[in-house]
């Protein structure tokens, strides 16, 4: 996890490139597969089940939106595509999605490199070496990168049910308090998950940290005041929610459809 380590001496510029990689490859994507106008309110988290430094975005992404051509109201179409963990595709082709991260966070990347913005310390003493960045890159640039695309809960479910499932996200540290067994002076033992299936359940099982190590892992995850958690885009961003919000009305009631019935998809 070379971001991830990178971050903790780059906290604010890590997150850029996650959000705004991210973004921009689910606009690319988005419009190219789908061609309607697309929003997201994304959430960063930095850790794993094991409280390890682990940063990552949550996205919530409409499954539909405002055609780009002539303003009609458009719903996804996903098509089926090898690799596909679900039996109901959603979206968009989360294999174009993930190359299409990787690319535009890896550029960003390199861009803060030359522009001397980015600080090594530690392990990552090395990067400071041409040669050792480059090998790097190369490393991650060959690594296949997430990009887990969920539907709703259901074919019925609501906006407000998806929305509930991102709100857990939003609150709370790295760890509650009904997944710690133990604590004392000694060792602290939390449920945490086990295996490597990504965005699918995995059983979760004891696991004991030495009580310094469980501290030094959770202090890993406070953040600055100054670094924005919680960033809204394209049609919900601030500059553009109003006038998206009134396009989006306005293809809705030419198509007939009651907006409260329009659900929303996860993208993490």
């Amino acid at each position: 996890e070379v971001l991830s380590a990178l971050a903790l001496g780059n906290r604010q510029e890590i997150a850029e490139v996650l959000f705004t990689s991210a973004w921009k490859a689910m606009k690319k994507t988005i419009t190219q597969e789908q061609g309607f106008d697309p929003a997201a309110l994304m959430v960063l988290h930095t850790w794993n089940q094991k409280l390890e430094s682990h940063w990552h975005v949550h996205a919530l992404v409409p499954g539909c939106g405002p055609d780009l051509v002539d303003g009609s109201w458009d719903t996804a179409n996903a098509p089926a595509f090898e690799g596909c963990q679900d039996d109901r595709p959603y979206l968009v082709d989360a294999i174009n999605l993930r190359r299409s991260f990787r690319k535009f966070a890896i550029a960003h990347l390199q861009r803060l490199r030359k522009r001397g913005k980015l600080q090594y310390g530690g392990s990552l003493e090395s990067l400071r070496s041409d040669a050792q960045w480059d090998a790097m890159i190369e490393h991650i640039g060959g690594q296949q990168w997430v990009s887990y695309i969920e539907p709703p809960p259901t074919e019925s479910s609501r906006a407000e049910h998806v929305v509930r499932y991102l709100t857990r996200y939003l609150t709370g540290g790295p760890i509650s308090d009904h997944r710690i067994l133990s604590a004392d002076e000694q060792e602290v033992t939390f449920l945490a998950r086990e295996g490597e299936r990504v965005g699918g359940e995995r059983k979760q099982v004891p696991f004991t940290l030495k009580t310094p190590e469980f501290v030094r892992r959770w202090c890993l995850h406070i953040q600055p005041e100054q670094l924005t958690k919680t960033r809204c885009w394209g049609g919900w961003s601030n500059t553009r929610s109003a006038a998206y919000r009134e396009q989006c009305l306005a293809a809705l009631e030419e198509s007939a459809i009651d907006p409260a019935g329009e659900v929303s998809g996860d993208c993490e």
